[in-house]
């Protein structure tokens, strides 16, 4: 089964019209989020096995520690980030919300 995991990248494809995205930054963007599903869905699945073999262990706090660092935020999300901003033009950029824009800015600031 596949794991449904945040994306950076869906609301910039499901607006790619009002963004005015050419194909090309369509299949970019596309491919990427294709890569962040297939990674996410692995670590899920490697979660999944590693508190399957823990459980019935008596150790309820690890658990719950590996649940939650399980839920977490990527420590490489920021890269995900930068792709789009090296994607989208300066226009495209002014026109994401602004949540979103920030992520992109702060992102585009770290090596």
């Amino acid at each position: 089964d596949r794991v449904t995991a945040p994306s950076p990248y869906g609301w910039i494809l499901a607006n790619a019209d009002s963004l005015l995205l050419s194909a090309a930054q369509v299949r970019t963007l596309s491919d990427a989020s294709e890569l962040l599903r297939e990674r996410a869905d692995s670590l899920q699945r490697s979660y999944a096995a590693e508190l399957a073999a823990m459980a019935g262990k008596g150790d309820a706090q690890a658990i719950m520690d590996r649940v939650h660092a399980a839920q977490g935020n990527r420590p490489d999300s920021y890269k995900d980030y930068q792709l789009i901003g090296r994607v989208l033009t300066p226009i495209q950029r002014r026109l994401l919300p602004t949540f979103f824009a920030n992520e992109v800015d702060a992102a585009m600031k770290r090596p």
